[in-house]
């Protein structure tokens, strides 16, 4: 009985030990998730064929912080927040809401919305003369752009960056996309330094 006793002592003894001795697990941190909401142009833009510098522009950001995240964030990707604004009804100005970019966050599970405006795109043949085209020299294209890193939980804008870009001597729709493309990257550090700095 004694040798029992003694048994279920080392026995009980040992699994204190065991369980004392594990490694802690500590559960990962999932990666924040972030989307890119189509950009918002406060006034009508130029007419360009075969470009929508709206779409444009937040598909190619999207593009860009994807490459630039290292695996630290992750982007959402564009299919599944133009299906998150098509089912919101989402308008050009809900970009201006904070409320509306609140409910598509929700809807796409995203920590944070990057929101964009085009204040400035304008192609124009040389002289500044704008489209369609006349003898003025070679075409070029200047795009300003605004951009924004909204926090879903907060309800607020957590910074704001601008960039500036330029393009010259090419089609209409190539103008539009290289100077838009060429204004979108100087804004990509900011963003990626806000997103990391408010990281879980």
């Amino acid at each position: 009985m004694r040798i029992t006793s003694l048994l279920a002592s080392l026995i009980a003894i040992l699994v204190v030990t065991m369980t004392a001795s594990a490694p802690i697990r500590v559960a990962a941190q999932a990666a924040q998730a972030v989307g890119v909401v189509d950009f918002y142009s406060p006034g009508t833009l130029q007419t360009i064929p075969g470009v929508t510098p709206e779409l444009f522009a937040a598909d190619e950001l999207t593009a860009m912080l994807a490459n630039a995240s290292g695996g630290h964030f992750t982007v959402i990707p564009r299919r599944t927040m133009l299906q998150a604004q098509s089912q919101l009804g989402w308008r050009n100005w809900d970009a201006l809401s904070f409320q509306r970019l609140q409910a598509l966050g929700h809807a796409v599970n995203a920590d944070h919305l990057v929101v964009g405006w085009i204040p400035l795109l304008v192609i124009s043949e040389g002289g500044g003369k704008t489209l369609p085209p006349d003898s003025g020299g070679p075409p070029e294209a200047t795009a300003n752009l605004v951009v924004q890193v909204f926090s879903v939980a907060e309800g607020r804008i957590l910074t704001e960056t601008r960039g500036s870009g330029f393009a010259l001597g090419a089609t209409s729709n190539l103008l539009a996309e290289w100077s838009l493309q060429r204004a979108l990257q100087p804004t990509v550090a900011p963003v990626m330094a806000t997103l990391s700095s408010s990281g879980p």
